[in-house]
């Protein structure tokens, strides 16, 4: 990539930054031949990516790359090139509980046990990529009747938290269980190729591309369906079946505070446990 004061130009290379590809094909759709030394002739490129269906906060990052891109060839961009607020809350949809079920019956045709276990957990518990790439082999246990998985939030002066397992959560766990070579408590419960950790990255890039292969992640919801987004459709689920107890909610997700679950929860409250529903005298 060259960069002067009269000229900003962008090699047509295979490894450039997607947020610079993507301002490439802008520039060629709207018959720029060079990057313009004027970011002025830029004035709509906001409006272009969202006619293209970019969220918000994607879009926020596009247009931060395109400013650096400027801002190093020694030209302003402030006022010409408008960016965004970045919005509170998350930008992720749930995934309907349909293609929930879909993804579910694909892995369970197709999958190692490994990656079934995945998916399973996450939907079923809304477990996060990070805290399943910090399981051991001994943090799933049996107690009396029952039997637990213990995880290690995402912040790491956070306390481990404990969930229940069981329904069709816990067969899969025990088939696992049961073909796991290591025995050592202390090795990872999900090992790599290399018998390594998992990383949370290959863990949401596995479960992206089962997505994908299971037709619930597509080209008209990439960006808004995510494998983080399972953990929005347990948090649903479980608002439903709880008949709307969202303090329940917010322990099945360990949240801190319950505007945090709020942005979790795709609900609807039928009319019948509406408040206003409820208060009779």
């Amino acid at each position: 990539m060259q960069q002067d004061k009269k000229c900003l130009c962008l090699e047509l290379s295979p490894s450039l930054d997607f947020r610079l590809r993507v301002f490439r094909d802008y520039l060629k759709e709207k018959g720029f031949q060079v990057v313009p030394s004027d970011p002025r002739q830029l004035a709509d490129y906001r409006q272009w990516l969202e006619q293209k269906g970019y969220a918000l906060t994607t879009i926020a990052n596009i247009i931060s790359s395109v400013r650096d891109l400027y801002r190093k060839a020694g030209i302003e961009t402030k006022g010409w090139i408008k960016s965004i607020r970045q919005p509170k809350g998350f930008l992720r949809d749930r995934v309907p509980v349909a293609d929930t079920k879909k993804l579910i019956d694909y892995v369970n045709q197709n999958c190692t046990l490994r990656d079934k276990l995945i998916v399973w957990t996450m939907a079923s518990l809304g477990r996060r990529e990070v805290e399943l790439s910090r399981m051991d082999v001994g943090d799933f246990y049996q107690d009396g009747d029952y039997h637990y998985a213990r995880f290690r939030p995402k912040y790491h002066d956070a306390k481990d938290v404990t969930k229940l397992v069981t329904n069709g959560l816990l067969q899969v766990f025990l088939e696992y269980q049961n073909q796991l070579k290591s025995k050592n408590p202390d090795d990872p419960m999900f090992p790599s190729r290399k018998h390594g950790r998992l990383r949370p990255k290959n863990i949401s890039f596995i479960v992206a591309e089962l997505m994908k292969k299971a037709g619930v992640k597509t080209e008209m919801n990439t960006r808004r369906i995510t494998p983080h987004s399972l953990r929005h459709t347990a948090a649903s689920v479980a608002m439903s079946e709880s008949g709307g107890n969202v303090f329940a909610v917010k322990e099945f997700l360990d949240h801190e505070k319950v505007e945090t679950t709020m942005k979790y929860i795709h609900y609807a409250i039928p009319p019948e446990q509406r408040p206003e529903n409820l208060v009779k005298w």
